[in-house]
């Protein structure tokens, strides 16, 4: 996922939210994704970037995130908006 670094940071919220929204809708995908698998292919300021949306995101309830130790992969579901 390539996260454009030129929009607004709403419309960025926006199309990341219709990204997680597609990926969890799509039948046979994971209902949990690794932020870690999701950020892989970016480069750091991207990778910055997606971490603070996906916490934007589950702030307003569209997503669920759960970490199981201190500075360890952090899991991302559906929340209860998508």
């Amino acid at each position: 996922m390539e996260a454009p670094v030129t929009d607004p940071p709403d419309i960025m919220t926006e199309n990341i939210r219709k990204y997680m929204k597609a990926h969890f809708e799509t039948p046979g995908a994971p209902q949990v994704e690794s932020l870690n698998n999701l950020a892989a292919r970016l480069n750091r300021k991207g990778a910055a970037q997606l971490f603070y949306q996906t916490c934007v995101l589950t702030s307003q309830g569209f997503l669920k995130v759960k970490q199981r130790e201190p500075f360890g992969d952090i899991l991302i579901s559906k929340g209860p908006k998508m």
